[in-house]
C-alpha cells in the first residue's frame, strides 16, 4: 500500500546521517508541551522537540520507535523532516548504562540558574532513555 494518498515524506537527518528517508502513514512526534501525531495531508507544522520517544509506522503499518534527543520538526505538502542532534535506536541502549547516565545527571552541580537548568534537563534526557530502554530494548 505505497499509495501516495495514504503516506507521506518522512526523513530524519542528525549532524552526522540522514537516519531515516522513508514513506511512513503515521508519526507521532514528542513536542516540547506534549505529542503530535501527523497523518497524510497535515497542515503545515513547525514545532520544537524534546528528548523522547518517536513513533512512526511504514507503508506495511509496522510500527518503528526511535528516542530523539529534541530538535525541530517541519511538516509541509506531505513531507516530515525531523533535524535533531542525535538517534538512539532501541537496540543501541542498554538499561545498565542509562542507569549510569541518570546518575551522572543527579550528580551535575545546581549553584547558578543556568547550572540548574542543564542538571534538570540532563535528569529529565536520562529518565526518557533509562524507560525508552526498559520498554523497546529487544
Amino acid at each position: 500500500m505505497s499509495d501516495k494518498k495514504y503516506s507521506m515524506k518522512c526523513l530524519i537527518v542528525t549532524p552526522e546521517k540522514k537516519v531515516l528517508d522513508s514513506e511512513v502513514t503515521e508519526i507521532i512526534l514528542p513536542l516540547h508541551d506534549g505529542k503530535a501525531g501527523i497523518l497524510p495531508g497535515h497542515a503545515p507544522l513547525l514545532a520544537k522537540l524534546k528528548p523522547d520517544v518517536l513513533k512512526y509506522k511504514d507503508t506495511e503499518w509496522d510500527e518503528y520507535v526511535v528516542f530523539v534527543d529534541g530538535g525541530f520538526a517541519h511538516v509541509c505538502n506531505n513531507e516530515i523532516i525531523i533535524l535533531t542532534p542525535n538517534v538512539i535506536k532501541p537496540a543501541q541502549v542498554e538499561f545498565v548504562k542509562a542507569r549510569a547516565e541518570l546518575e551522572k545527571a543527579i550528580s551535575l552541580p545546581s549553584g547558578s540558574q543556568d547550572q540548574v537548568e542543564y542538571r534538570l534537563n540532563a535528569i529529565e534526557r536520562a529518565r526518557q532513555i533509562m524507560a525508552f530502554s526498559e520498554i523497546h530494548s529487544r
